[in-house]
């Protein structure tokens, strides 16, 4: 283990923000997209309900 003056927790904290950034970031572009391309398949005022 190495011994700084940053404490571990801070660490694997800024590892979880950064994955779950990641997360929300890419699942809201994907959703987009596919949000994009699912609108000319599906007829419309079929996803309103």
């Amino acid at each position: 283990m190495l011994e700084t003056n940053i404490p571990t927790y801070f660490i694997i904290i800024m590892l979880i923000v950064f994955a779950f950034t990641g997360w929300i970031v890419g699942k809201q572009v994907g959703y987009d997209k596919g949000y994009d391309e699912a609108k000319n398949i599906i007829p419309e005022g079929y996803e309103k309900k």
